[in-house]
């Protein structure tokens, strides 16, 4: 019995303050400098042919030279053969300036969306950037007949 008290007395004063030993958290800190507003990339790396890893980074968003974060939203319409264009409409979030891009099968054609025109060269792509489109719906002209449709202002998708 004196042996047994013996040892939870030198349990108890291990486990007090005078160990020099560190423990590990089951639940990590985010130090106090790290932006809240920025979510952690993921970059994942492969590591073997079976295993990969992921480490997390933090950056700054990509800005431009008067402040403003460089974003855009890709609109991208194909030309077949036959001059149907798919998708026939894209739905893009309002206030987000719109890169067009078109891409012609078989031969070239001459494209405008509202005030922008492009000229797409056979077999190839045009691209424009539209900023500032007012929430509606815009169709997409292909030789001068309207084949597609841009909506501003819904849930993204084709």
């Amino acid at each position: 019995m004196r042996r047994l008290a013996i040892l939870l007395g030198v349990a108890l004063v291990a486990g007090c303050g005078g160990s020099k030993s560190t423990s590990a958290s089951s639940t990590p800190t985010a130090p106090l400098s790290t932006p809240l507003s920025s979510p952690p990339l993921t970059t994942p790396t492969q590591t073997s042919a079976t295993e990969t890893s992921v480490t997390l980074t933090q950056t700054a968003p990509e800005k431009t030279p008067t402040g403003a974060i460089n974003v855009r939203v890709p609109a991208r319409f194909t030309i077949a053969a036959d001059g149907s264009v798919t998708p026939p409409t894209i739905t893009i979030p309002a206030h987000l300036p719109v890169e067009l891009i078109v891409v012609s099968k078989l031969q070239a054609h001459r494209v405008r969306l509202r005030t922008t025109t492009l000229t797409v060269p056979a077999n190839r792509q045009a691209e424009a950037l539209i900023d500032h489109l007012p929430v509606g719906s815009y169709p997409l002209f292909v030789d001068r007949e309207p084949r597609a449709l841009l909506v501003i202002g819904g849930a993204p998708g084709p």
